[in-house]
């Protein structure tokens, strides 16, 4: 059944639920929480650089899961520049490997800024060493970037909102993502 949760929060040691309000949800997460789970797919928020708390929750702290971040992917680093390294994305792609075990495919559609970036090094060394196989697609488009390098990127990925009447095409009021899209496949397998 459908498990109302915060993901990240509800696998916190020492995280307490609401046995209360929501206590049938409760059971149902604890059942789940105790199954093995092979498969994890999903788009993870970005929330890096949000303008306030109100934006996917962006000051939320998980102690357990922010120190598996610091130990994984960024021991060696030592200098600042690591708060995107808790952006929920990058939590997402830290938490699914802990929790599908030995085994399971991981497929998450997000910012594709970890690829390439200085404080994604050691972060792509952990993946690499973690899953048997990585498939990974940039789908580029970065419309943070100008010039030549600007026109490498091509045109952001979600540049247009859909189609409007008669099949004629709207743009986007935003102008689509500013940053790279990636689709990441992982997969480990004992």
């Amino acid at each position: 059944g459908l498990v109302l949760t915060d993901t990240f929060q509800s696998y916190e040691d020492g995280d307490t639920q609401d046995a209360l309000l929501l206590a049938e949800n409760n059971e149902r997460l604890e059942r789940q929480k105790k199954l093995p789970i092979t498969v994890i797919v999903g788009n993870p928020p970005y929330s890096s650089g949000q303008d306030s708390a109100n934006d996917n929750n962006q000051n939320t702290s998980y102690p357990g899961l922010d120190q598996s971040i610091r130990d994984a992917y960024s021991s060696e680093r030592g200098r600042g520049g690591n708060n995107s390294l808790y952006d929920s994305y990058i939590r997402a792609i830290r938490w699914s490997p802990l929790r599908v075990g030995d085994r399971g495919v991981i497929a998450f559609v997000t910012n594709g800024g970890w690829i390439d970036s200085n404080v994604g090094a050691e972060m792509r060394q952990t993946l690499e060493s973690e899953f048997k196989a990585i498939h990974l697609f940039s789908l580029r488009g970065n419309g943070r970037v100008a010039g030549a390098a600007g026109r490498a990127e091509g045109r952001p990925v979600f540049e247009f909102a859909g189609w409007g009447p008669g099949g004629v095409e709207r743009k986007s009021s935003k102008g689509g993502s500013r940053a790279t899209i990636a689709i990441a496949l992982f997969v480990r397998d004992s």
